[in-house]
């Protein structure tokens, strides 16, 4: 008897995980994980696991880290500009 066993997987065409927007389903992973096609809101697209998706560890292609990190920079620009300025009275 040869018996083939397939995983099911949920279909998230079409939903939308915090900035991404899943378009379709793509090859699994080389670890047998099922993987979409993503369209994040800045127009940059990325294959992304389906679990990584369902469970939130995946919301972006980078671009949220990129501008937090740009935000916590001009952040410290400000508070050392103060400081400076502090120093110099």
């Amino acid at each position: 008897m040869n018996f083939e066993f397939k995983r099911k997987f949920e279909d998230l065409s079409g939903k939308t995980f915090g900035r991404l927007t899943v378009l379709r389903r793509v090859h699994n992973s080389v670890h047998g994980q099922v993987q979409f096609l993503c369209r994040c809101t800045c127009g940059t697209e990325n294959i992304v696991a389906a679990y990584s998706l369902k469970r939130g560890k995946t919301t972006s292609c980078g671009c949220i880290r990129s501008e937090n990190m740009h935000k916590l920079n001009e952040e410290r620009r400000e508070a050392l500009k103060a400081y400076r300025s502090s120093q110099k009275n």
